[in-house]
């Protein structure tokens, strides 16, 4: 025999010990791998013991399942309230935020006196809405929509007035300019109002000191005309008593 199969030889004898040792193994650990039912105080086979923890498993299902139909029922049910519920409360934002009218207004939770919102009679999860009004409680609120359009309007308006108002604080300031000056220069309006008012106070001043000095020339003119009166008479009288002189001087 040659060395090669000697080594095979004794690999052999040593698989087969092992297999051996492995098999007493299994003797004497008694392992009752059947269905046979427990008798005294030898207990069942494990494959019995196994049917029975299945069945016991196996009976308990029921019950589980019932339960598990009942709650998903409920869950169910609670889920499709819910979406109805997240499509209700979106509507209503949405109506809020871009679709509120004046005929179809903003509309809000009714609060009762208790400060506890009040329930939907239709239905009872979801608060009871009323129409929603301005702080006086006249007008109807709209969307936020609307008032933003009414804000740009306005705005808009505003812009407009304050271009008004600047040219017409440019067109003020000019007048203001030409009624007064800037300080150290001279010319405005006013600057000219006062001159025209001093020259119609000269003007007046000289006006009466002429109808002043009229009137007297036109009394010493009367005076005058009397004293030349006067004079004439006087003249007459002279010549008169000078004609009687040279008629006494021709007689003689």
């Amino acid at each position: 025999m040659t060395f090669l199969g000697k080594i095979f030889v004794m690999v052999n004898l040593v698989i087969s010990l092992m297999m051996a040792t492995v098999g007493m193994g299994l003797y004497a650990s008694s392992i009752d791998w059947t269905d046979r039912p427990a008798k005294g105080s030898t207990p069942a086979g494990v494959t019995a013991q196994r049917k029975a923890a299945l069945k016991e498993a196996m009976d308990g299902i029921d019950p589980v399942m019932e339960g598990w139909k009942v709650a998903n029922d409920v869950i169910m049910d609670r889920e499709e309230k819910r979406q109805a519920d997240q499509k209700w409360y979106t509507d209503e934002l949405v109506h809020v935020r871009s679709k509120a009218t004046d005929a179809d207004p903003c509309r809000e939770v009714e609060i009762q006196d208790n400060g506890v919102p009040k329930a939907d009679p239709k239905m009872p999860h979801r608060p009871n809405l009323i129409v929603a009004r301005d702080r006086a409680g006249k007008g109807n609120l709209m969307s936020i929509a609307a008032y933003e359009g009414l804000l740009a309007t306005a705005q808009k308006t505003n812009a407009g007035h304050l271009d008004q108002l600047e040219k017409a604080f440019d067109a003020d300031m000019k007048l203001t300019l030409l009624l007064t000056p800037a300080k150290g220069e001279k010319g405005g309006l006013r600057d000219r109002i006062v001159d025209e008012r001093l020259k119609r106070l000269g003007i007046i001043e000289e006006t009466e000191t002429v109808e002043h000095l009229a009137t007297k020339a036109i009394v010493e003119g009367a005076v005058i005309e009397q004293r030349i009166g006067a004079l004439d008479q006087q003249i007459r009288s002279l010549e008169g008593v000078l004609r009687r002189l040279k008629s006494l001087d021709a007689a003689k």
